[in-house]
This record gives C-alpha cells, sequence and structure tokens, in this order.
C-alpha cells in the first residue's frame, strides 16, 4: 500500500543513518548496502514500482501503466497489463483479485482472475490515494471519501465524506478486520489526523493528540491493539492499547514517503526513503538491513511487503526490486 503523492514522488533527499543502541555501521555513498537474505531484482529498465503485494508467491506490482506479476516469489517479472491509466496503488484480495486505485484518476482498475485481464470502474473521486483487501471480496478505497466494495472491484458504493481541503495529504487506511479500521485523513480544523471505526467506516472518531504534527505517513497493525505509523519526521508512532501513542525518533526528516510494516507487535519493518530498518522489539532498538546509496537519486524505498518473517520485499529502486528470503 503506496505512501507517495506529489512532489514526494520526485523529489529525493538523502539522510543521515541513524541507529538506537544498535551495530549499524554507514554505507559508502556510492553503493548500496544490502544486509544477508536481501537481493536486488531487475525488472525493466525505466519502470519503478510504486506498490507491490504479494500472497504466498504470487505477487503484482504497479509500475505507472505497468501491472507487473510474479508467480515464484518475487525472483522473476513479468509485465501482465499495459494501461492508459497510471497507478500507484494496489491491494490483493487472495490470489485471483486485485484492484488498483490513484494516480490522480476516478479511474480504478480490478481484477478477478489472478491478473489475466484487467476491467475499469469509476467513482466520484478523484483524490484515491489507497485500496485496502480486508478479505477475498471486500476492499475499501479512500480519497475524500471512503469507498467499500464487496465484490472485488466491480462496484462500490460512498460509505463516509473525510473534510475536504486544500492541503496535500496522503490519506491512507489500514483494517483488521471488515468493522474495524484506522485512517490517515484531514480533520474539521484542516490538518491531518488520525481517525478510528469501529463499524465499518461509517462512523470516525479522531484519536489525534498531538501526533499529527509529524506528517503521518503510513499504518501498520498487528493485531488489534498494536499499531505503529511512519512519519515524514522519521519517528515512529506506536501504540500498545489502541488509544494512546508514544513517539520514538530514529532519522531525520525525509521527503521520500516512508512505510511500515509489522508482522507481530515485536517485529517489523520500516523506511525512511534511502533505508530499511528491522525491529525485533517493538522499534525500541533498531538496525538497518537496507542501505542505498546517497549518490543514486533513482535508489529509495517506497513499499515494504512481508508474508511472514521469512519472506519480503521492497518497491521504488528505479528498475529493480528488493527481495528477502532467510
Amino acid at each position: 500500500m503506496l505512501k507517495v503523492i506529489g512532489t514526494f514522488f520526485i523529489l529525493v533527499l538523502t539522510c543521515s543513518s541513524c541507529s538506537k543502541d544498535s551495530d549499524e555501521t554507514t554505507a559508502p555513498s556510492d553503493q548500496d548496502t544490502l544486509a544477508a537474505g536481501w537481493t536486488k531484482i531487475p525488472i525493466g529498465k525505466y519502470d519503478r514500482m510504486t506498490d507491490i503485494e504479494f500472497k504466498g508467491n504470487i505477487g503484482f506490482g504497479a509500475a505507472g501503466s505497468n501491472i507487473y506479476k510474479s508467480t515464484d516469489g518475487g525472483k522473476s517479472w513479468k509485465v501482465v497489463h499495459e494501461s492508459i491509466y497510471n497507478k500507484i496503488n494496489l491491494s490483493m484480495g487472495g490470489t485471483n483479485n486485485i484492484i488498483l486505485a490513484g494516480g490522480n484518476s476516478n479511474i480504478i482498475l480490478y481484477s478477478n482472475n489472478e491478473g489475466i485481464s484487467f476491467d475499469t470502474v469509476s467513482i466520484d473521486d478523484k483524490d484515491i490515494n489507497e485500496v485496502f483487501f480486508v478479505n477475498d471480496n471486500t476492499a475499501y478505497i479512500i480519497g475524500n471519501a471512503l469507498w467499500k466494495t464487496n465484490d472485488a472491484g466491480k462496484h462500490w458504493e460512498q460509505v463516509y465524506q473525510f473534510t475536504r481541503g486544500t492541503a496535500t495529504v496522503y490519506r491512507n487506511i489500514y483494517f483488521t478486520d471488515e468493522q474495524k479500521g484506522w485512517a490517515i485523513a484531514l480533520t474539521t480544523t484542516g490538518h491531518p489526523g488520525l481517525f478510528r471505526t469501529m463499524n465499518g467506516g461509517k462512523d470516525w472518531q479522531v484519536q489525534d493528540s498531538g501526533y499529527s504534527k509529524y506528517a503521518m505517513a503510513s499504518l501498520s497493525f498487528a493485531g488489534e491493539n498494536n499499531g505503529y505509523i511512519n512519519t515524514l519526521n522519521s519517528s515512529i508512532q506506536k501504540t500498545t492499547d489502541d488509544s494512546t501513542w508514544t513517539s520514538i525518533k530514529y532519522g531525520n526528516r525525509t521527503n521520500i514517503l516512508p512505510d511500515v510494516f509489522f508482522l507481530t507487535p515485536e517485529l517489523g519493518y520500516f523506511s525512511d526513503g534511502k533505508r530499511i530498518y528491522k525491529t525485533t522489539d517493538g522499534a525500541n532498538t533498531y538496525y538497518a538491513e537496507v542501505s542505498l546509496a546517497d549518490n543514486n537519486a533513482d535508489a529509495y524505498i517506497l513499499e515494504l511487503c512481508f508474508t511472514n518473517p521469512q519472506h519480503g520485499w521492497a518497491c521504488g529502486y528505479l528498475g529493480a526490486v528488493l527481495r528477502y528470503e532467510k
């Protein structure tokens, strides 16, 4: 689930490496440093995947007008669809159902046959940022409003209208089941806030207690109550009770929208554009597993995806994806 918009997609700022209670060393600025298990897999020379997701060994990647597919766990990729629409975000409902959205368009692409063919549907919302499957057939999309499908993308209904504003805000959603979820969106005061729903998006309560000032960018939950937010200020916002949040600083501000992915309340990964950090204690300590060359403006991280502790992927690197296998 991609976290990137506007100038953030173009502008790359180098970020200093920062670690807490770790033995991380600074990588040479002219080369990538990948920890054991990580490899760089080439895709189209001029393609940059902006989102990536896997279910087992089957995965899809959004790369502008190209949609990529892998059937061998990301070892190889091929373009399965070329579209007139540029899509930056995708989600999978099992291996059959794939939905792609975003790209400043109200057109949604979807496939219900493992990517053999794709159809289009439009909704009344041109500010779509993210799509999220909660099961094989039910998915939500967030833009100025929250939208829901129960048939894997064929039909959509508006569930809730968020505050409209002129501010550039990447709207983000994460659901732990069909009823309970979280969203980053504009509040009535015009600044980004964290919202929570307990009834499938029909009603939302603002959970903002000051952490919106950290420019929230991405969400991940491991279970119902253990949640993490990565921010443009390179801090992790963390909750263990689904209510109160604490801040953990890990680096310097970045203009590449960072991602976060937790497999358990303790085990997770987060990025800051140039680096992928790993933690095994809920972000209290962490270390960089991937450090990309500072002088390569085409090398940065937009999205993280893991299916289990032994298999993971990252995209955003022009002409390549990063693959992890333990």
